[in-house]
């Protein structure tokens, strides 16, 4: 269609959407891989602590008196 009617960014238009598909495909599995091993917890007398991320890390914090509930699953 691009040739036939001259539309030169026509054939570009897909592209975004298959890169989309891509990483919502495998893409956020990866990711998620990569940074299982940069998870950890903490807990102060005060907070719990999140740290997570690959090249960036962020990090969570939550007061304890918002904690609730927790349930501790042992994976090997």
């Amino acid at each position: 269609m691009a040739a036939e009617y001259e539309i030169a960014w026509l054939s570009w238009l897909p592209i975004p959407f298959v890169l989309a598909g891509v990483y919502f495909s495998v893409g956020h599995l990866l990711q998620a891989r990569l940074e299982w091993n940069n998870v950890s917890y903490a807990i102060t007398n005060k907070r719990l602590l999140a740290s997570r991320g690959v090249s960036k890390t962020h990090v969570e914090s939550i007061p304890l008196s918002d904690v609730t509930y927790f349930k501790l699953r042992l994976h090997g």
